[in-house]
């Protein structure tokens, strides 16, 4: 689960993929609700790239490797645009919620409450 910008609103859905060198790829959603409580496009129209964002995330797996959660603690964030300058860096220590995150297996889409929803044909 992913966290919104802002802390009152609820943590979604972001499946990722996690490599054996460590690296990250994580799919957001297109649109959130910003911090000016608008609506917020992560990217612009026709695909152009308007910047990134670089998670220097420490997250830890429990013993079975299901789940992860990562406190943010040690976490580093690095925003930049399309050109690549950094425009701001959130340094380690920055208060912020915890992200957790489960194993997405083929048959179980990870999702509370999941196995009480009823398929469609």
């Amino acid at each position: 689960m992913a966290n919104p910008s802002r802390a009152a609103d609820p943590q979604f859905p972001a499946p990722s993929l996690f490599t054996a060198d460590g690296t990250v790829l994580l799919g957001f959603i297109p649109a959130q609700i910003g911090m000016d409580a608008d609506l917020q496009f992560s990217g612009a129209p026709m695909g152009n790239l308007v910047g990134s964002v670089t998670i220097d995330g420490h997250p830890s797996t429990t013993d079975c490797g299901q789940t992860f959660s990562d406190d943010g603690v040690l976490n580093t964030v690095t925003i930049r645009d399309a050109a690549g300058t950094v425009l701001t860096v959130i340094p380690p220590g920055t208060a912020g919620t915890p992200v957790p995150g489960i194993r997405m297996p083929v048959d179980n889409p990870g999702f509370p409450g999941d196995d009480a929803a009823t398929p469609v044909p």
